[in-house]
């Protein structure tokens, strides 16, 4: 069959609106995926619900990657206050010496203490490698 201009026309527009209309739905969900994420998947189509899952995921890991990073900057500074406690002090009067050490080893347990909860909190094998050189 030919179709007239006009008719040709029409058509583009009513395929037009279609695909504006599809578009908006796509946003509608993708928004209702966002505020509500615990929608069951019986409820969305399991297309929808599959893209739920790995967009999840996704910031699930970004985020455990971040604490990890974060976890790492909190604990260098830590491994490095340890390593110069361990680096022999100037001589002092005894006394004083005495006192001095008793206060470094309380440092250095709560110092390991603090280390080995960073340490653990971050899966983190450069961290792992750090302390187990020492």
């Amino acid at each position: 069959m030919l179709l007239t201009a006009k008719q040709k026309q029409q058509q583009q527009q009513q395929q037009q609106q279609q695909q504006q209309q599809q578009q908006q739905q796509q946003q509608q969900q993708q928004q209702q995926q966002h505020h509500h994420l615990l929608l069951s998947p019986l409820v969305l189509s399991p297309l929808a619900a599959m893209q739920m899952q790995q967009q999840q995921q996704q910031q699930q890991q970004q985020q455990q990657q971040q604490e990890q990073h974060h976890l790492l900057h909190l604990s260098l500074p830590l491994l490095l206050r340890f390593l110069l406690l361990l680096l022999p002090l100037p001589p002092h009067p005894p006394q004083q010496q005495q006192q001095q050490q008793h206060q470094q080893q309380q440092q250095q347990q709560q110092q390991q203490q603090q280390q080995a909860v960073l340490v653990s909190q971050a899966h983190c094998s450069v961290c792992l490698l750090l302390i187990y050189l020492l």
